[in-house]
């Protein structure tokens, strides 16, 4: 995976972020924060495929903790969480403009992709949440 880490966190920082959203994180995503704190697509070759879309999406970055506002796992879901479904967080973003959402608890638990913007025809109000994984180590094994 041609992500470049932003470096590591502690289990200190990832409980803060959960009490400060408000939800429990996942342990594999727990432990790729531990590993490497989200990272950056350095040369924009790092995609996954969203079938119903018909289009591979580019990951920009996965956000990290305690770090620049533009992708920090807090501040991100912070700012969104009007829009968000329960129990969930945004942990990256694409070069097209949407999130990436994992979903922490409940029915609809794993890692989706978020058209907020509405980039694609086929996104609207009522639909503009596309599955990706059963769980974020599952999502990580797509990235190509």
């Amino acid at each position: 995976m041609d992500i470049k880490p932003f470096g590591t966190t502690d289990n200190n920082k990832i409980r803060n972020a959960e009490e400060q959203l408000g939800i429990s994180f996942p342990s594999d995503y727990k432990e790729f924060l531990l590993c490497t704190n989200g990272g950056t697509n350095i040369d924009y070759a790092v995609s996954f495929t969203i079938n119903e879309l018909d289009d591979q999406i580019v990951v920009d970055s996965l956000f990290g903790i305690e770090l620049d506002e533009n992708i920090d796992v807090v501040s991100n879901s912070q700012m969104f969480a009007f829009d968000m479904l329960p129990d969930s967080i945004l942990v990256g973003d694409s070069v097209q403009h949407g999130f990436i959402v994992l979903i922490c608890a409940g029915a609809d638990k794993g890692v989706y992709y978020w058209d907020h913007s509405y980039t694609y025809e086929i996104s609207n109000d009522e639909g503009n949440m596309y599955w990706i994984a059963e769980s974020f180590t599952d999502f990580l094994a797509l990235l190509k």
